[in-house]
């Protein structure tokens, strides 16, 4: 903001100069006073560098508050909040190798803080995995895409596929994980996650890809008739955030300008 005010500053500083000096430099600015071609020039261009700050993310912006993209992992990453649809990453809280030669890489990646509607895609880099429907619970669902299946590795799961996962939407209360898969207490209450199985294969899937997917967020409460539901109402997002006791701004009821009828 202080570039700003310097850069305006300057501006009207020239114009100044400029008409007082009889505008030899510019002279159509001849025709007004000194005063209001500074204050003129002053105004303008504190006004389109504003409207220049207010519609450019930035770095800052896009780093603190758009979030990443893909999953990655980290020491003190904190729990991600999400309302509406929109394409994510997670936090890889555990990755461990397991099967014979350590081929199969085991994924366990939190997608928030909180319940969440529906994941709806995974993405493998640009690679969308054709899994089909997404449920939540114990179903493993296996990517069947052609970039991803290989007849030459003795590792792969069923009819030659190298990538399967489970999803969970964070209403679990115990441990899903069932038998041929890495064994875990983790149950990550109120939290959405997704657990994932990658066989190494030195052709297809010989580096861990950036992971990311498309997801329906959390529910949120609608005043008008006592439901929570999903949805993208900008509105009722924002009341949710502004009454959330966990992550939002823990306003109480009688703060909230609901509608009465």
């Amino acid at each position: 903001m202080g570039k700003i005010v310097k850069g305006a500053i300057i501006a009207a500083v020239v114009a100044f100069a400029v008409v007082y000096t009889g505008g030899a430099i510019a002279p159509g600015l001849f025709a007004m006073s000194a005063t209001t071609a500074a204050a003129i020039s002053f105004t303008s261009t504190l006004a389109m560098a504003g409207m220049a700050a207010l519609t450019s993310k930035g770095i800052d912006a896009s780093r603190d508050n758009f979030g990443s993209k893909v999953s990655g992992r980290s020491a003190s990453q904190a729990r991600q909040i999400i309302y509406g649809e929109c394409r994510v990453g997670g936090t890889i809280t555990q990755m461990q190798t397991t099967g014979t030669d350590n081929t199969k890489l085991c994924l366990f990646i939190v997608l928030s803080g909180h319940v969440i509607n529906k994941l709806l895609r995974v993405r493998f880099n640009d690679t969308l995995l054709t899994a089909g429907t997404i449920a939540s619970g114990t179903t493993v669902h296996v990517a069947t895409n052609s970039t991803y299946t290989s007849g030459d590795n003795d590792n792969a799961f069923a009819n030659d596929r190298l990538i399967r996962f489970t999803f969970h939407d964070g209403t679990q209360t115990r441990t899903t994980l069932g038998s041929g898969f890495v064994p875990s207490t983790h149950k990550f209450i109120s939290c959405a996650y997704v657990y994932m199985e990658i066989i190494y294969d030195a052709e297809k899937l010989n580096s861990i890809p950036q992971i990311s997917f498309d997801v329906q967020g959390k529910k949120v409460f609608d005043p008008r008739d006592d439901s929570t539901a999903y949805s993208t109402n900008p509105a009722l997002c924002i009341r949710d955030y502004l009454t959330d006791t966990v992550y939002g701004i823990r306003a109480e009821a009688a703060e909230i300008n609901d509608p009465t009828a």
